[in-house]
């Protein structure tokens, strides 16, 4: 090189105007990268013959390379001046507006090139670039998709075509494609291509990490799901300091291994999304809650926020300008806490200056084990995402997300919140470049969520209480209010009945009572309080007003209803909605009134009435909840089941439900479908019997993606009534969730809705049959409890109980052997069962855990005694009766019959109106007589 610049200078001594030259030292130079000199000689050239296109290409690239791309750019637009369809101008010019962020004008360089040379690879990609940063991912994914047909092996398209899909949800074909990320592909050893799910059952799993530390928390979230590709054992091989959070993420069934088996199969930890097949929104894997390893337990300090503002590397990086960040945090009621990795010195004194209590952790960031007891102190983490911000979505701390245009695929187009942290808010950088809009959103979120400095006590407390944060609220208010003030002693009042701690709040709202004995807002808090002690007295003084206090007589309709009192919690109501007060209030407690008064068809006009009215979306959503289950105990199916679709487990994926619309019947024909698993497993066993009927509608191919408790147990069986088809084995055309299957079929309550049939596997009930030879029959299985108590909604009817001291003495004196199957059985429970019985009961709760079990369990059993529940499900499989003892009001598949119009190996024994079980009891023991004594 040095020879050749040489003996062009020789060439110049003799010859200064020599063009050939001149040329070959302006290539040479550019050739070495020495694009400063290179300038200089193209500068001569243009003197020399200012109508050259050439050389006004070649002192473009110099200034883009030297970054003056205003002048550059200028450059490029005279060559296209006069000649238009310059293939190398447009393309420098395009790459000259990437770099200035005029990216509109650079995807109009790039669509003329492609139109232009439609086989040219570089083109595409570039256009897929431009699209990306412009927010386009659908058009950009056509590009790179053009891109890879001229040359599949493009890696960069590969891993930009990969994020293209995910951002925009296509989970299948984006997972797929992300098995080729660049930080794959750079590998000196491509080990996780080729593999298909099934090569990983009965295996050991040689997990490798790859890409950032932040990353590999984020995927860590896939490992509890290794059961349902038959793995039992796994060795991690990723960063060392994860090490110790492994366990959290690991289900019971997987053994972690120090050491790697010669037959270990190598699969990188990003992959793990595609080979378990989550290729659904629907089926997004939940936030692993991790617990912090450190000898005293973490308590978070109300006004600690974490920061950072700075992410990634190169290509990759992050960032906000620190001042403006500062600047919209400033005034806030906050102490900040710096964890941002390796700052500077003028970083940490620019944040002092504006927060001068501010901590800085960023020494931290070295040791994860010193790191989470910190970040479980904070309140939130605002600022650009990286390890921290992972980190916290598993301690379950509040994310504030400023996420960088183009946005990452976890964090969508356009959401305010990501499918992956359903905890955090996203607040975006603007296509230009822009955060002013994003920072001054977040700001009036965080002032709502910590306030501003300078208010008082009582309005900081007052904040605190609203978003439940009872414990901070009142360390505010104890520190600096003065209770000589009647609205501290109010709001002390309930704060201290939300802790629980009713005594107190008893004592500061006597206080406040004494200074004004009938204000509304007082006597409601003391009402309130007293209720919670069980001090009748409560509803006294709420009756001492009438109806010009709407709310206080609202409140003792709820009251009343919390106690039983259902006929005179209706009376009420009946006149608040008379006088067209709180409707939606009054209407509510009506409903939940008649329906616990088993007034069915009077509740469920009622629910029809409200859903009339304006209401907010919880309550509307709430009230759905009733209609659902009123309309199905009146035999509305089609109501019934219209309204189901707003069940909690549907609005837990779909947060504004009107995203979700099922399609009409006609549209699965033929078609294609996918149904994801929701709710408890004994809604899973009960919505499966309508996958036949979907057969037989039409439906080509289903693919059903069960719990994974509930998956060996499909898998062991031969005849189903329908193919369980893996997830990776088509692409469907409809996605569904399994409750949805009722309504999109349009079968309701028909005859041949069937439920599956399951066989029970006879080497294990040989095992149990020799286990219980000792023991005399009858078998009689026993489950007390079921569900998971949810308040005073109507949905807390799926939550069902029966006294096991009451059961116990209903089956005493049978000379048979009491099984104990309830889940998760407490000590105090057993020992009362054990008193009512006055007999021999064994202990197979165990067996919960293990279906396969179970169903041998429950084939062997003479007799099945519980409240509705999975078991129940699994022995209806089996053709077998149980026995089921309904509490009042029923859930919607019993029905109000002497037999449930779905579950029909059933006997019922239906609570009373009353809440009394006596008769029903009396019942199950004759019927028992009547066949064993």
């Amino acid at each position: 090189m040095p020879q050749a610049l040489s003996l062009y200078q020789q060439v110049l001594k003799l010859e200064p105007a020599s063009f050939p030259a001149w040329e070959g030292i302006g290539k040479t130079l550019i050739k070495a990268n020495e694009f400063s000199q290179a300038e200089i000689c193209y500068r001569r050239l243009l003197e020399m013959n200012p109508d050259s296109l050439d050389y006004r290409i070649s002192l473009g690239k110099c200034l883009v390379f030297l970054n003056q791309l205003p002048e550059a750019s200028a450059l490029f637009a005279q060559v296209l001046k006069k000649e238009p369809t310059h293939p190398v101008a447009l393309l420098l010019l395009g790459d000259a507006f990437l770099r200035m962020g005029k990216f509109q004008s650079a995807r109009s360089c790039f669509l003329l090139l492609v139109k232009l040379e439609p086989e040219s690879c570089a083109n595409w990609y570039n256009l897929g670039m431009t699209l990306s940063l412009l927010h386009k991912p659908k058009e950009a994914e056509e590009s790179y998709r053009n891109c890879l047909r001229l040359n599949p092996e493009h890696f960069m398209a590969l891993n930009n075509y990969s994020l293209s899909l995910l951002i925009q949800g296509k989970l299948r074909e984006g997972f797929k494609a992300y098995l080729n990320r660049t930080e794959v592909r750079l590998k000196p050893k491509l080990i996780s291509r080729g593999f298909r799910a099934s090569d990983f059952k009965g295996k050991t799993l040689h997990i490798l990490a790859d890409q950032g530390l932040g990353d590999q928390i984020f995927f860590l979230r896939f490992l509890r799901y290794l059961p349902l590709l038959g793995v039992q054992k796994i060795v991690f091989e990723g960063d060392e300091r994860l090490s110790f959070l492994i366990p959290d993420f690991l289900p019971e069934t997987i053994v972690l291994l120090e050491t790697k088996p010669m037959d270990a199969v190598p699969v990188f930890i990003a992959d793990l999304p595609y080979y378990l097949g989550f290729f659904e929104t629907m089926l997004l894997p939940e936030i692993v809650p991790i617990k912090p390893i450190v000898e005293n337990p973490v308590r978070v300090i109300r006004r600690r926020l974490g920061i950072t503002w700075r992410a990634g590397i190169r290509n990759s990086l992050k960032e906000i300008d620190l001042k403006k960040f500062l600047e919209y945090l400033k005034g806030l009621d906050i102490v900040l806490v710096i964890l941002q990795r390796n700052p500077t010195q003028q970083e940490l004194a620019l944040v002092r200056s504006y927060f001068p209590d501010s901590i800085d952790a960023s020494s931290l960031n070295e040791n994860l084990l010193d790191l989470i007891p910190m970040l479980g102190s904070l309140c939130g983490m605002a600022g650009v995402s990286n390890t921290n911000f992972y980190l916290a979505a598993h301690l379950r701390i509040r994310s504030y997300f400023l996420i960088k245009s183009p946005p990452d695929f976890r964090f969508g187009i356009s959401q305010s919140q990501s499918p992956w942290f359903p905890d955090g808010l996203v607040y975006r950088q603007s296509v230009t470049g822009d955060w002013d809009e994003a920072l001054l959103t977040l700001r009036e979120q965080l002032i709502c969520d910590f306030g501003l400095k300078g208010q008082s006590a009582n309005e900081c407390a007052l904040r605190l209480m609203h978003q439940r944060q009872f414990e901070e609220a009142l360390e505010c208010l104890v520190s600096e209010a003065s209770f000589d003030d009647l609205s501290v002693c109010n709001l002390a009042g309930q704060i201290y009945r939300e802790l629980g701690q009713y005594k107190k709040s008893l004592k500061y709202l006597r206080m406040a009572e004494q200074k004004l004995p009938d204000h509304p807002v007082i006597v409601n808090s003391l009402a309130q309080t007293l209720f919670k002690m069980n001090d009748m007295s409560s509803l006294d003084i709420l009756r001492r007003f009438d109806f010009s206090e709407p709310v206080l007589v609202l409140n003792l309709a709820g009251m009343l209803n919390e106690l039983g009192r259902y006929s005179e919690a209706l009376k009420l109501c009946e006149q608040g909605i008379k006088q067209q007060m709180l409707l939606s209030g009054f209407y509510k407690n009506y409903i939940i009134a008649a329906f616990h008064l088993g007034d069915y068809r009077l509740a469920l006009d009622a629910a029809k009435e409200v859903m009339l009215l304006p209401l907010s979306p919880q309550e509307r959503l709430e009230l759905t909840d009733y209609l659902s289950v009123l309309a199905s105990l009146s035999e509305e199916e089609e109501l019934a089941w219209q309204t189901y679709r707003a069940r909690p487990s549907t609005r837990s994926v779909f947060r504004d439900f009107n995203e979700f619309h099922l399609p009409p019947l006609e549209q699965i024909q033929g078609k294609s479908l996918f149904i994801a698993s929701e709710q408890g497993l004994g809604d899973e066993l009960f919505f499966l019997r309508w996958i036949p009927e979907l057969i037989q509608l039409g439906v080509s191919k289903i693919a059903y993606a069960p719990s994974i408790k509930l998956k060996p147990l499909l898998e062991s069986q031969k005849e189903l009534g329908f193919e369980l088809l893996p997830f990776q084995t088509f692409e469907p055309d409809v996605c569904l969730m399994v409750g949805d299957l009722p309504e999109i079929s349009r079968v309701y309550r028909d005859e041949r809705l069937n439920p599956i049939r399951l066989l029970a596997d006879p080497d294990i009930c040989n095992r149990l049959q020799d286990e219980l030879k000792p023991y005399p029959r009858p078998y009689i299985g026993i489950t007390y409890r079921a569900g998971i108590h949810s308040g005073d909604r109507v949905s807390r009817s799926l939550f069902k109980t029966i006294d096991p001291h009451m059961l116990g003495q209903t089956l005493c004196g049978f000379s048979g052997t009491l099984i104990l199957l309830q889940r998760h059985p407490e000590n105090q429970e057993i020992l009362e069962l054990e008193e009512g019985f006055k007999g021999k009961i064994l202990r197979y709760e165990k067996l919960n855990q293990d279906l396969l079990s179970m169903l041998a369990m429950l084939n062997i059993l003479d007799e099945y005694i519980c409240v509705s529940n999975t078991n129940l499900y699994l022995r209806e499989s089996l053709g077998l009766l149980s026995r089921v003892l309904i509490p009042h009001p029923p859930e919607f598949r019993w029905g109000l019959g002497e037999q449930s119009p779905w579950i029909r190996h059933t006997k019922i024994y239906r609570q009373n109106s009353a809440k009394i079980w006596d008769n029903c009891l009396d019942l199950l023991r004759k019927d028992l007589e009547g066949i064993y004594v």
